[in-house]
């Protein structure tokens, strides 16, 4: 009865903890021994509350939080080279893959787009901290503010730069880059600078993050793509290229955040220069 017991108690720690997971609840968990008919209470990677429950520990709440982005990034980044690795799937760049495998190749940032936004919904809003702006926008003389007129600027150069580049065509690759594009562009944002970022209360600690990560998911792609790529490139130094590059991204794209200031600022920003400049270039 003893033992019955304790595992109806564990199971529905467990239960908690996993309906926490998509949602903004503080994350704890109570774990109730039963001993000698009596109600004790341990602490078991957690801190006794006045309230007599247990909060999680930093370290577990750190780990929930990073199991959280590694979740995201295995959908994004992983699931293109798993079906390489168990199906006849082409490699190739996403202009040139033939349908249907196309949809294949997009569905990983498209449903991590999905999943990612399901966890924003439930994430409380926190403010992000404009570090790299001295001072906030101000319209003066009637005038738009310089910031807003550099992000209309921005957006308006990457519509023009999308419209070009179907015009010039070929229609169908040039369409598959744009797609796929735009959701990897987004993928990346929003898992990074919206669900890593929101995690933490201390917006300089998520933010650092955020960049950080940022690197990893971008050097784990291209470590993949060139194990399974038909050169005999040094995965090693794929990967450590690739995080470098993406932490150059990840850092242009904080600064744009902060001034001109916005998401689509900086996924505009990311988009037409990966995807519309070197995406067509390369």
């Amino acid at each position: 009865m003893e033992l019955g017991a304790w595992s109806l108690e564990l199971g529905a720690w467990s239960l908690e903890l996993g309906a926490n997971g998509l949602g903004h609840a503080p994350e704890r968990g109570i774990l109730v021994l039963m001993r000698n008919g009596t109600n004790e209470s341990q602490a078991k990677t957690a801190m006794t509350t006045i309230g007599g429950q247990m909060v999680l520990s930093d370290r577990l709440s750190q780990f929930r939080k990073i199991y959280r982005w590694f979740n995201l990034t295995l959908i994004h980044q992983g699931t293109w080279p798993l079906l390489l690795v168990l199906t006849s799937a082409p490699l190739g760049k996403a202009g040139d893959i033939p349908m249907p495998w196309y949809l294949a190749r997009l569905a990983g940032p498209a449903l991590a787009v999905m999943f990612a936004l399901l966890y924003v919904r439930n994430q409380q809003q926190i403010d992000e901290v404009a570090s790299f702006a001295t001072a906030p926008p101000v319209s003066t003389g009637g005038r738009p503010s310089l910031a807003l007129q550099v992000k209309v600027a921005l957006l308006g150069l990457t519509a023009m730069l999308v419209i070009a580049r179907l015009i010039a065509g070929p229609i169908e690759p040039a369409a598959k880059v744009i797609l796929f594009g735009s959701a990897d562009v987004l993928a990346f944002q929003l898992i990074h600078f919206e669900v890593v970022r929101r995690s933490y209360r201390d917006q300089t600690q998520g933010i650092g993050l955020a960049v950080v990560l940022f690197g990893l998911s971008w050097g784990l792609r291209d470590m993949m793509l060139t194990l399974l790529g038909p050169t005999e490139a040094s995965p090693a130094l794929a990967l450590l290229t690739g995080v470098i590059l993406g932490l150059v991204v990840a850092a242009v794209s904080r600064v744009l955040r902060s001034w001109p200031g916005g998401f689509w600022s900086a996924a505009a920003a990311q988009f037409l220069f990966v995807y519309l400049v070197i995406g067509f270039v390369g």
